[in-house]
C-alpha cells in the first residue's frame, strides 16, 4: 500500500510538474512560433476592414461634394430665399430626401443633411434635434471656416436620442463631411451626417482576432475603443512601430502582446490599432470563437429581456395617461388614473386627475345652467344670424359695387334684408312657419352664396304646390343647406386643390298621410362613419357643449327632437367622397305650434 501510494504520489507531482511545465513552454512556443503568421493574418485582415471605412468616407466625401454642387439644390434653396413659405422649405427637406431615395442610399449609409447659410438659413432633410444643430453651428462650421479647403472630416459625436432620421431609426453616434458651398450669392455650409454604428459594426469584425483594439483620428484622439480600460499605448506603439512594405501598416510586439497598425487609404488618416495578447494568439486554435459568440447573444437577450421589462414598468403609467386623455378628448371627463408614487410620472398623473375633476365640475355647472336656458336658448339660436355670414355678405356687396354690378348690389342686399326680416319677426315661442317661407329664406341665401361663390355650385329645390302652406320646424333647412355647401361642395377639390364643384338639391314629398319627407343632397365630399356618429349621437347632459364642423346639423337634429317630440326622424346617408344626402321625416303640421305647448 505504501508503494502504491508512492507511486499515486509521483504521478501525481508527476502530472502536476507537466501541467505546469506545459502551462509555462507550450504558450510560450506557440506565441513564439505563431506571432508571424497571426500578425500577416491579423494586417490582411484588418487592412480590409480600414479598406472598407475608406471606401465609407470616400463615399461620404463624394456624395456631400455632388450635392453641394447640385444646381437643383441651390435652386431650391434661391427659391426658399425669394419665396420663405413652409411649402418652399417643404420642397427643400422633400428634394433632399428624394435625393438619397433616388439614389437608393439606404439607412446604414446616411442619416441625412445639414444645410446652415451664413446668413441662418437653416434646411435639413431629416429630424435633427436642436443640440445637433448646436453643436454644428458652435463647434464645426466655425472650425470649417478656418480651413483654406472648405472641407473637413467630422469626428464621431453623440447623436441625440430624440433625432429621427428619414428612415425612422435612431443611432447614439454619427460622424460625417462638411463642406463650404454656395447657392447663388448665398454662402453655407452643408453637412451629411452618416452612422457611426456602421463604422463600429465594421470595427467589430477584429473581434475574430483580437478584443482590445481602438480606431484613432490624426491628432491620435480615440474616437472608438472595445475596452473601457484598454492596454493600449498609443503613443509608444506608434513610436515603436515597425512599418510593412508600405506606409499603410506596420507592428509592434513584446513578451507579452503583439500590437498591429493599420491606416486608412484616404485624408481623414484614421489609424486602427489592434493590440492581441499571448493568450489571445494561444486562443486562435482553440474554439473559445464559439464560445465568445454564444456569450454575446445570451448577453445581447438578457440586455434587451431587461431592457424591456424596464421599459415596460416605466411607460405603464403614462401609456395609461395617453390612453385616458384620448378619452377626455372624446369628451368623457370621468376618468381616474390610480397610481400613487413620488416622482415625474406621479405628478403627471395627479395633476392629470385633478384636471378631469374640475373639468368635470366645470361641465356639470354649464348644464345646469343651459337646462335653465334653454327655451330662450332655442329661439335665439334659430333668430341669430352667424357676424361671419354678415360680414362675408358685405365683403361680396362691397366687391359688387366695386365691380359697377348695380344690379347685383341689390339682388344680394335685398336677399340679406330678406334673411335679417325673417329673423327678426321671431318671437320667444314661434319656431314654426310655413314650407314656402323657409323655402324663400333658404332661396335668398343661396342667392348670396352663389354670388360669394360664383360657378362653384349649382340648387334644385322642388316643392309640390299642396305642401307649401303646411308647417315646419323653423330654420332647419338653411344649416343643413349650408352644411351641404361649406363642408360638402367647398372642401371637394382635385388633386391640385382646385374646387371641383357641385349641386346641392332639396325635395319635399309627402310620404304618407301624416307625415312630410324633406331630402337635402349634395355630390360634395361626404362624410365618414365617425363624424356621422358624432353628428348624430344624442345629448344626455353629461357631455361638454360641442363647437366646430357640422354643428349646425347637430343643433338642427336636437331641435328636431325636442319640437317634434319622438314623432320626427333625422337620418343622414354619406361616405368619404360619396356626397352626403340627409333625410328628416317630420309629421304634418298644418298649423303652427308654439314652444309652450310642446312643455
Amino acid at each position: 500500500m505504501k508503494l502504491a501510494f508512492r507511486i499515486i504520489a509521483s504521478q501525481i507531482v508527476i502530472t502536476v510538474i507537466t501541467v505546469v511545465f506545459s502551462l509555462i513552454l507550450i504558450p510560450e512556443l506557440i506565441f513564439s512560433n505563431f506571432r508571424g503568421s497571426i500578425q500577416a493574418q491579423t494586417t490582411n485582415y484588418t487592412l480590409q476592414i480600414m479598406s472598407n471605412i475608406s471606401s465609407k468616407l470616400s463615399e461620404n466625401r463624394r456624395i456631400a461634394n455632388v450635392l453641394a454642387a447640385d444646381e437643383g439644390l441651390k435652386e431650391q434653396i434661391l427659391a426658399y430665399y425669394d419665396n420663405p413659405k413652409e411649402s418652399e422649405l417643404a420642397g427643400i427637406r422633400l428634394y433632399l430626401s428624394g435625393f438619397f431615395l433616388r439614389d437608393s442610399l439606404p439607412s446604414y449609409k446616411l442619416l441625412g443633411v445639414y444645410i446652415s447659410m451664413d446668413d441662418g438659413g437653416e434646411f435639413t432633410s431629416v429630424g435633427f434635434s436642436e443640440d445637433v444643430k448646436q453643436y454644428l453651428k458652435e463647434t464645426i462650421i466655425p472650425e470649417l471656416k478656418e480651413t483654406k479647403s472648405g472641407t473637413m472630416m467630422i469626428d464621431p459625436f453623440q447623436f441625440s436620442s430624440n433625432s429621427s432620421t428619414i428612415w425612422a431609426n435612431n443611432f447614439e453616434q454619427v460622424y460625417g463631411y462638411a463642406v463650404r458651398f454656395k447657392a447663388g450669392n448665398k454662402v453655407g455650409t452643408l453637412t451629411m451626417l452618416s452612422p457611426f454604428d456602421d463604422v463600429v459594426y465594421l470595427l467589430s469584425g477584429v473581434k475574430d482576432s483580437c478584443r482590445d483594439y481602438q480606431l484613432l483620428n490624426t491628432e491620435n484622439t480615440v474616437l472608438y475603443s472595445s475596452q473601457k480600460e484598454s492596454l493600449i499605448l498609443a503613443e509608444q506603439i506608434l513610436d515603436t512601430i515597425t512599418y510593412g512594405e508600405t506606409f499603410q501598416s506596420g507592428y509592434t510586439s513584446d513578451r507579452k502582446s503583439l500590437s498591429v497598425v493599420t491606416f486608412t487609404q484616404d485624408n481623414a488618416k484614421w489609424k486602427l490599432i489592434c493590440r492581441l495578447t499571448k493568450g489571445e494568439i494561444i486562443a486562435q486554435n482553440r474554439k473559445i470563437f464559439h464560445f465568445s459568440v454564444m456569450m454575446m447573444i445570451v448577453f445581447e437577450i438578457l440586455a434587451n429581456i431587461v431592457t424591456a421589462v424596464a421599459a415596460e414598468r416605466v411607460l405603464r403609467p403614462l401609456n395609461e395617461v395617453s390612453a385616458k386623455m384620448s378619452k377626455v378628448a372624446d369628451g368623457n371627463t370621468h376618468v381616474h388614473i390610480a397610481y400613487q408614487a413620488n416622482d415625474e410620472v406621479g405628478d403627471v398623473v395627479n395633476a392629470f386627475n385633478l384636471m378631469t375633476r374640475k373639468l368635470s365640475d366645470y361641465i356639470r355647472q354649464l348644464i345646469e345652467k343651459e337646462k335653465l336656458e334653454q327655451k330662450l336658448r332655442y329661439s335665439i339660436l334659430i333668430s341669430r344670424v352667424d357676424p361671419h355670414f354678415i360680414y362675408n355678405t358685405m365683403n361680396t356687396i362691397t366687391y359688387l359695387a366695386e365691380q359697377n354690378r348695380c344690379k347685383d348690389v341689390v339682388v344680394v342686399n335685398n336677399a340679406m334684408i330678406g334673411i335679417m326680416r325673417d329673423r327678426l319677426r321671431i318671437e320667444l315661442t314661434d319656431v314654426f312657419d310655413t314650407v314656402s317661407q323657409e323655402v324663400e329664406v333658404l332661396q335668398q341665401y343661396f342667392t348670396i352664396q352663389q354670388y360669394r361663390f360664383e360657378k362653384v355650385f349649382k340648387y334644385e329645390i322642388e316643392v309640390p304646390v299642396e305642401l307649401k302652406e303646411l308647417y315646419i320646424a323653423k330654420s332647419i333647412l338653411q344649416p343643413i343647406a349650408e352644411n351641404a355647401l361649406l363642408h360638402g361642395i367647398l372642401m371637394n377639390r382635385d388633386e391640385d386643390g382646385e374646387l371641383i364643384g357641385g349641386l346641392i338639391r332639396i325635395c319635399f314629398s309627402q310620404k304618407d298621410a301624416e307625415h312630410l319627407l324633406i331630402t337635402v343632397a349634395d355630390n360634395g365630399i361626404g362624410m365618414d362613419a365617425e363624424t356621422i356618429q358624432k353628428v348624430m349621437q344624442k345629448e344626455t347632459g353629461k357631455e361638454p357643449h360641442i363647437r366646430g364642423k357640422h354643428i349646425g346639423v347637430r343643433n338642427v337634429r336636437n331641435r328636431i327632437d325636442l319640437l317634434y317630440q319622438g314623432e320626427a326622424s333625422f337620418e343622414i346617408e354619406s361616405g368619404e367622397e360619396q356626397g352626403t344626402i340627409v333625410k328628416m321625416v317630420l309629421p304634418i303640421r298644418k298649423r303652427p305650434v308654439d314652444l309652450n305647448e310642446l312643455e
